[in-house]
């Protein structure tokens, strides 16, 4: 551990009994003088600061910590930044524990808590021991703590920031009440698990490829090869809604390093990262046999207390000479929010951990290389064009949904994702009753494909609610449609309650000889219909 430990219990002198030995002076004969005149020149004295330093040993580079309380001291010195802390366990209420720690700490008391092992009084009083002991090996007044492990009664920290290690645990010495003990440890000192990678590259590396961040101002670089599920439009291409569930997974790939703090936020239904905004918009084709590399960044901060995020992503095809084709561009728009009991949830500033991960993805001048694409799409003339954003006015299909558990996350709401897959779902069955000859997965001969899709959240749903997803018409091209939906929780009482707003726009491909599907002009029977109905 390059540390050692001196504790010291102040009692009642007792009686002294003189011992004598034949080896009486074995301690100085087996002792190196250099050591011993070392030590007799060492003394401990105090900065300005009120931290201790030993003087006489400073070409040792030793570092010391102090903590006393009435009746006990605690010592700890050795060639790292030093920590020590010994208090004893106090009484308080959950409520004072809480100001106390401030409220950014209670979820780290709540994941103590939910471990089964501390009482109120041992978990707050070790999270202050732990602070106490990182505060005076790194002269940082806030810092942030997570659990690195668990073990019986003793529970060893991290600091987010310095990375430092702090071991805690209680002890019931000869007398006084039970203390709290938390020292800063070495990482070599620790016997730590390694952490399982998240993608073993056993495989070829222009398949399979992962780039994490570690330092400020980088981008999140992922790469995997399209599965059958994802390409389910009639021409094996990939169906658009599949953006929507790939923008999710790079963002809880990159968040990885900072789960254990930020489910410790989330567990606690006080805090969460609400949805503002998703965007696609579709620029190329993508099929079976690609491989896909996908890139995630923050573009942007905005709002009060800069907690609203901007995550920007590129979705690239890779092709055989490892060059690059842009096939998808997306944004997705979160805020940081404090949720109260009753009320809307509130922006806050970002906690610490999740202010450093931002600053590692932070890139708002980051502009993606150039490189080739699909052609301009023509959608043709346009045939007609709504002057009225309501829906209820060119109402085209309406569907009712339930919620279920497998729609939402480990938050508990509705994820953001699904909202576009029910926009697929409600489109396909509108069209499907126009012309169901073109959904034969056999002799596939046409089919509408994303353009562009965004959904604007407003409020949050949850499993078991009853939506309402209503779909109207915005604007009908020759080539083209543009659609505008809206969705409405159903509420008890019959009431409609407005949950999101959205867009989708489809271009119409067909099958050619040679089995490419390119832009093609809407069927009659599809052109007619949308016309009908203005």
């Amino acid at each position: 551990m390059n540390q050692s430990v001196a504790t010291s219990v102040k009692t009642r002198p007792t009686a002294k009994k003189k011992i004598k030995s034949k080896r009486s002076s074995s301690s100085s004969s087996s002792t190196p003088q250099p050591l011993l005149a070392a030590a007799s020149a060492t003394q401990i004295k105090w900065l300005d600061t009120g931290k201790p330093v030993l003087e006489g040993v400073e070409q040792e580079n030793i570092d010391i910590s102090l903590s006393h309380d009435d009746q006990v001291c605690l010592c700890v010195a050795g060639k790292s930044p030093q920590g020590c802390d010994i208090l004893p366990i106090t009484h308080r209420t959950r409520e004072n524990w809480t100001a106390l720690l401030t409220l950014g700490r209670e979820p780290l008391m709540q994941q103590l808590l939910s471990a089964g092992v501390d009482s109120v009084d041992v978990a707050g009083t070790r999270i202050w021991a732990a602070l106490e002991a990182l505060r005076k090996a790194t002269n940082l007044e806030d810092s942030q703590l997570v659990i690195e492990r668990q073990a019986h009664d003793s529970v060893l920290f991290r600091g987010v920031t310095s990375g430092l290690l702090i071991l805690t645990f209680p002890v019931t010495l000869t007398r006084g009440t039970q203390r709290m003990v938390a020292v800063v440890v070495s990482a070599s000192a620790v016997e730590r698990q390694k952490p399982t990678p998240v993608l073993t590259l056993d495989e070829d590396e222009t398949i399979y490829h992962l780039k994490t961040v570690s330092e400020p101002n980088q981008v999140f670089v992922i790469r995997w090869p399209v599965s059958y599920k994802e390409t389910a439009n009639m021409s094996q291409s990939v169906y658009f809604s599949n953006f929507f569930n790939w923008m999710g997974r790079l963002r809880d790939l990159a968040i990885w390093s900072i789960r254990e703090p930020l489910d410790q936020h989330l567990s606690t239904g006080e805090w969460g990262m609400v949805t503002n905004s998703a965007r696609t918009q579709v620029l190329g084709e993508v099929g079976l046999n690609d491989v896909v590399e996908g890139r995630f960044w923050v573009a942007k901060r905005s709002g009060v207390v800069n907690s609203t995020v901007d995550f920007h992503y590129d979705w690239l095809k890779v092709l055989p000479n490892g060059e690059f084709e842009r096939v998808a561009q997306s944004q997705l728009g979160m805020t940081w929010v404090h949720i109260p009991q009753h009320g809307k949830p509130q922006p806050q500033p970002l906690p610490e951990f999740l202010e450093t991960f931002i600053a590692q993805l932070y890139r708002p001048d980051y502009t993606p290389e150039v490189v080739s694409s699909s052609k301009t799409v023509d959608i043709g003339q346009r045939l007609y064009q709504t002057s009225n954003s309501r829906t209820a006015d060119l109402l085209l299909q309406e569907q009712r949904f339930e919620t279920t558990l497998e729609d939402t996350d480990a938050i508990g709401n509705l994820n953001f994702a699904h909202y576009p897959i029910l926009q697929g779902r409600v489109r396909d069955r509108f069209f499907y009753q126009l012309v169901p000859q073109y959904y034969r997965r056999g002799n596939a001969q046409g089919e509408f494909r994303c353009l562009s899709s965004q959904v604007e959240y407003l409020r949050e749903a949850l499993p078991f609610d009853q939506i309402q997803v209503s779909m109207a018409l915005r604007a009908v091209y020759e080539r083209s449609v543009s659609l505008a939906f809206e969705y409405s929780r159903l509420t008890s009482d019959g009431d409609q309650q407005k949950i999101a707003v959205g867009q989708h726009d489809a271009l119409w491909f067909v099958r050619t000889e040679d089995k490419r599907f390119v832009p093609a002009l809407l069927p009659t029977t599809v052109r007619n219909a949308l016309l009908q109905r203005v």
